[in-house]
């Protein structure tokens, strides 16, 4: 199976066939009926983060199917994260969104799509990612025990949506062959028609 990373745009986002194209509460923008005006509202927001600030997300392919979806930026450009009683850092990314589909959950995707985020972010010199966390498992928010088993720790605590962070300088020296690592996770050929996405991640 051919497996690879890709830059998130508007077109690869609409061409990858997963909800997120349409998903704008990151955005905090008005929840749409019509997916095709939604995508377009994110869409805007996005050319908008890349002209400023460079790539704001990864798909990981394999063969002709996206599994897997990060999006990340400064917070100025996630109003929907104003909703959380936690702010976000100044000097810090937001990871907004880092998840596989379900039929391909647990294989090691969000490890390794993490990972290539860290990187790409360490090149630019970038301090820190921060990201909401969730203890209730149902939520759509990625769980604490995945970024606690991946370097991040609770900044500020919450119940319910605890606001992680990884410092990116003790990255800095570090290096991992990222499509090694992907050409080595099992993945499952195919999933079931309509198969929901699973956060978590």
């Amino acid at each position: 199976m051919r497996r690879k990373i890709v830059p998130v745009t508007p077109k690869t986002l609409l061409r990858s066939g997963l909800e997120c194209a349409s998903c704008t509460r990151w955005e905090g923008l008005p929840t749409e009926t019509d997916p095709e005006r939604a995508h377009e509202a994110k869409a805007d927001r996005m050319r908008r983060l890349i002209r400023e600030c460079g790539a704001c997300g990864k798909m990981i392919y394999v063969d002709n199917e996206a599994l897997a979806y990060a999006q990340y930026g400064p917070a100025r450009f996630f109003p929907g994260a104003q909703r959380f009683s936690t702010p976000v850092s100044d000097d810090a990314y937001l990871l907004t969104c880092l998840y596989v589909r379900s039929y391909a959950s647990g294989r090691g995707l969000g490890r390794v799509l993490l990972q290539s985020v860290e990187a790409s972010l360490v090149k630019r010199k970038v301090k820190a990612i921060e990201t909401f966390a969730t203890r209730d498992e149902k939520h759509a928010l990625g769980p604490i025990e995945f970024y606690l088993q991946n370097g991040f720790y609770i900044i500020r605590d919450d119940p319910k949506f605890p606001l992680m962070r990884l410092e990116l300088k003790a990255l800095v020296g570090w290096q991992i062959n990222i499509q090694f690592a992907l050409d080595g996770l099992k993945i499952p050929v195919r999933g079931h028609v309509g198969a929901p996405v699973s956060f978590i991640r």
